[in-house]
C-alpha cells in the first residue's frame, strides 16, 4: 500500500496499492509523475498521476516496470530534485571482503524519465555503531555553499547526522 500523507493534519490515507513491496517511492510534481522501486530496488515502477484511482481499491495501479540496472546497492530511500527530472536515491549493501563482511552505502542520481542512473557515489560513512548512513531515511538540500545531508540510520531511538561535504581542489 501507499498512503498519502497531509502535513497539515498529520494524518496518512491509502492512495492506492501495487502488486509488489515498494522501498521507495518519488514524485516528480513538476512531470506528474511516481517511480518506486522494489525491496532491493531490482525493478523501478513508473505511474502517473492520472493513472492513479480516485479512490483506494484492492485492485493494483497499473505501473510501468523496467528493471534496475544498477545493483551496487540496493536503494531505501530517494527525493524528487524539485525543478529536474532527476531524483536522488540512497541505500547499501552488504559485501565480503578479505577481512570479513561490510556494508556500504552510496548515492545515485536517476533520471526520473529513463529510469537510468546519471552519476552514482558510493559514501564511506559509517556511524558509530557500524551501519551505514544510508542504512535508512535521509535528506538532501542546497545550501550556500553546496549540499547538506541529514542521515537517519539507526531504527527506533535514532540519532541524525548532518553533513556538509566540502570540494576540494581539483
Amino acid at each position: 500500500m501507499v498512503f498519502r500523507f497531509d502535513p497539515a493534519t498529520m494524518t496518512a490515507t491509502e492512495a492506492f496499492r501495487i502488486g509488489d513491496h515498494l522501498g521507495l517511492v518519488v514524485h516528480d510534481a513538476d512531470a506528474g509523475r511516481f517511480v518506486g522501486a522494489s525491496w532491493g530496488s531490482r525493478a523501478f515502477y513508473r505511474w502517473s498521476n492520472a493513472s492513479l484511482p480516485a479512490a483506494p481499491s484492492e485492485e493494483d495501479v497499473k505501473a510501468e516496470k523496467s528493471a534496475n540496472r544498477s545493483h551496487y546497492v540496493d536503494l531505501q530511500d530517494g527525493k524528487w530534485l524539485r525543478g529536474t527530472p532527476w531524483m536522488l536515491c540512497g541505500g547499501l549493501k552488504n559485501y565480503r571482503g578479505p577481512n570479513g563482511n561490510f556494508a556500504l552505502g552510496g548515492l545515485d542520481l536517476i533520471d526520473m524519465a529513463t529510469l537510468v542512473a546519471v552519476h552514482q557515489v558510493p559514501v564511506s560513512l559509517w556511524e558509530p555503531g557500524g551501519r551505514p548512513m544510508l542504512q535508512n531515511a535521509f535528506f538532501a538540500e542546497l545550501t550556500e555553499t553546496g549540499l547538506r545531508f541529514y542521515f537517519l540510520p539507526g531504527d527506533g531511538r535514532a540519532t541524525i547526522y548532518v553533513y556538509e561535504p566540502v570540494i576540494g581542489p581539483k
